[in-house]
């Protein structure tokens, strides 16, 4: 693609609309080196042309005067989808508390452009002036909630306005060969605080047929204890699904996992745990695992949020 033959990094970046998780995919797998969600609340081109234009046209482009998915919404999408690709935040940051949201959110960086070219046009004083303030509340924003750096922040849990609402994201983990027991308790805390869930349940899914999601104590003998558990109910062999010459578009990899899909359907894919004042609530011993029951793959985890 041309983003991988120019040689420089690329940027790609939306301006008042909002980039969400599909086309944000889509940029990613087109070799874009990060992006700038850019979502509603800030610049919005639909005004730049109603500003513009004369006649019937001016209203259509007043039509979509709040067109797009906010910033805040477009970062939790994104981030939960893309865990490693540079974000940058801008469309409505105008304070240093609405930079401090969006970091903990993942931004990587946040862009503020209104404001600072309002306060550049007064001079360089000013632009001075507003960049310390910007600096100075981000500080305070760590210091209140005990954050030493922007990881810690992201694990502040955060709450929204308003009433009850639903909110998703997606993980990927590497599994190691099954019945392998991978902890994701710290991921699926990240994602309620990313989701901004105060009160309510989370819904953690594997978004695969050879992979489970349980509740349980984080002890290796019992883990092997597990595993020695679900070969004697689901042994490794007898399964008319691994017979390949019986099934049909079966590509040249496939395993013979018909144990695999048994055990997990022993288990479960999905588990649902509380959530309260932005905690995932479990008991002392309790921690969320995604369960390999194949071999080492990659692997995704949907986290649902539901509550307020």
């Amino acid at each position: 693609t041309l983003c991988r033959t120019l040689g420089l990094p690329v940027i790609a970046k939306e301006v008042g609309f909002g980039i969400g998780e599909p086309d944000a995919v889509r940029l990613a797998e087109a070799g874009v080196y990060a992006i700038d969600v850019a979502g509603a609340g800030g610049t919005s081109w639909s005004e730049v042309e109603r500003h513009r234009l004369a006649g019937p046209l001016r209203n259509v482009a007043a039509a979509f005067r709040g067109w797009g998915t906010p910033t805040a919404d477009c970062l939790v999408e994104v981030r939960g989808r893309l865990p490693r690709l540079p974000l940058i935040a801008s469309g409505g940051i105008r304070t240093g508390l609405q930079a401090a949201v969006a970091l903990a959110l993942g931004a990587d960086m946040v862009g503020v452009a209104g404001p600072m070219l309002r306060a550049a046009a007064r001079g360089d004083e000013a632009a001075g002036e507003l960049a310390e303030e910007l600096v100075e509340t981000l500080r305070r924003v760590m210091f209140c909630t005990g954050a030493a750096g922007i990881e810690a922040l992201r694990r502040v849990p955060l709450a929204r306005d308003g009433d009850f609402r639903s909110g998703a994201v997606e993980f990927e983990l590497q599994t190691g060969p099954g019945p392998a027991f991978h902890d994701v308790t710290d991921r699926v805390q990240a994602s309620v605080a990313r989701l901004g869930l105060f009160d309510g349940v989370v819904v953690v899914s594997s978004m695969h047929t050879t992979a489970a999601v349980v509740v349980n104590e984080d002890e290796p003998l019992l883990h092997a204890d597990f595993g020695r558990f679900l070969n004697r109910l689901a042994p490794r062999s007898g399964y008319e699904h691994d017979d390949l010459s019986r099934r049909q578009s079966v590509p040249p990899d496939e395993p013979l996992n018909g144990h695999s899909h048994c055990q997990q359907l022993l288990l479960g894919q999905t588990t649902v745990v509380p959530v309260e004042r932005g905690r995932v609530r479990l008991g002392p011993w309790q921690r969320v695992f995604l369960v390999e029951l194949d071999g080492s793959r990659s692997r995704r985890v949907r986290v649902q949020t539901i509550g307020r």
